[in-house]
């Protein structure tokens, strides 16, 4: 049961690493807000996703840290089960709980944490209506990402009602029935990532399998489309 909800917490966040660079839309162009957006999240160096899952009485967050040069990934998550991963140079670190590190090869797309980039017509998105909140306005996106969108993995199909803040075009945050996830830290300085001595000490373990063992979520209603 613990798994379970470390696992929608990852397909959370995997979610999110599809939707950053991809996401598009205004309420009056969707197109050219695309374009935009697009624009806004090329620039950027790196970011933060936070996601809180609620689900079967239990609670769970996690962290992500993304830089993009080099590619690096850090990800905490806390609950009932801990765990804590890295992708740095091509492989991927992971241990759970107490559990000592390993260390697998990702494959070329697997290291690649801005794939997106190349899936944006994977992405199904219906423009909501824009919402005001202390003092900034935000559009909202009504998101169907696809199953199987990231390659070589087993990604489910996820319906996100999700913001965009209107003014930079960047994404601030995502929301289904079990979780949320806000994007902060755009180009912070304190987004840097060290590989731990100890996980970099961890042996060799071979490539990471195919497909990518990342979990299906419980199913959400698709979303319907709203006024402009």
């Amino acid at each position: 049961m613990n798994r379970r909800v470390v696992r929608t917490a990852l397909a959370a966040v995997a979610a999110a690493l599809m939707l950053i660079p991809a996401q598009p839309a205004r309420s009056d162009d969707l197109e050219s807000v695309r374009s935009a957006m697009k624009t806004a999240s090329a620039a950027l160096h790196s970011f933060r996703i936070e996601v809180a899952v609620s689900m079967m009485g239990m609670s769970i967050s996690t962290v992500t840290t993304i830089v993009r040069e080099p590619a690096r990934l850090h990800m905490v998550t806390t609950g009932p089960m801990s765990m804590e991963m890295y992708v740095v140079d091509g492989f991927l670190y992971t241990h759970l709980g107490s559990t000592a590190w390993q260390k697998r090869e990702m494959p070329p797309h697997g290291a690649q944490l801005d794939m997106v980039r190349a899936l944006t017509d994977a992405v199904h998105m219906t423009v909501g209506p824009d919402v005001t909140e202390d003092g900034v306005t935000y559009g909202e996106l009504l998101v169907v990402t696809d199953a199987g969108m990231l390659p070589g993995t087993t990604t489910p199909s996820m319906n996100l009602t999700c913001r965009y803040e209107k003014k930079t075009f960047l994404m601030h945050d995502c929301k289904t029935d079990i979780f949320t996830e806000r994007f902060t830290g755009y180009d912070d300085p304190a987004n840097v990532i060290v590989l731990p001595a100890d996980a970099a000490a961890a042996v060799d373990g071979g490539p990471v399998p195919l497909p990518l063992p990342l979990p299906s979520a419980p199913p959400a209603t698709a979303p319907t489309t709203a006024p402009n």
